[in-house]
């Protein structure tokens, strides 16, 4: 699935690209912006149904979430916002993910020692 989701991302970022409403250099990130949320909805579909021995769909969100804001940032960079600036968000975004993975570990270890103390 998630290689339909690059094929169709490069193909409608290159054909925004040939009818002018983009430039070709924002082709790469444009699929990255796409592939990013295919993989949000492919997560939040899992989210409804999981199965037995696959990943969380929190894992496949973060994943989605990173591309698309490594896409974003690729295409900002393309218009000509300074890479500097970018990278400092992209920094925050990577601590506010440490943060949440951290907070999710706490409140698993959390719940498993009150399934002790019963």
């Amino acid at each position: 699935m998630t290689a339909g989701m690059v094929i169709v991302g490069s193909g409608v970022s290159y054909i925004s690209a040939y009818l002018g409403y983009t430039t070709f250099s924002e082709v790469l990130p444009m699929a990255a912006v796409i592939l990013g949320v295919g993989l949000i909805l492919e997560g939040a579909v899992k989210q409804l149904s999981p199965a037995l021995g696959e990943m969380e769909s929190i894992v496949t969100i973060g994943w989605g979430v990173l591309i698309l804001a490594i896409g974003i940032i690729g295409d900002l960079n393309t218009r000509g916002y300074p890479l500097a600036i970018l990278l400092a968000a992209f920094v925050i975004l990577l601590g506010a993910f440490a943060v949440l993975a951290a907070l999710k570990m706490w409140t698993r270890r959390v719940s498993q020692t009150e399934k002790v103390k019963q």
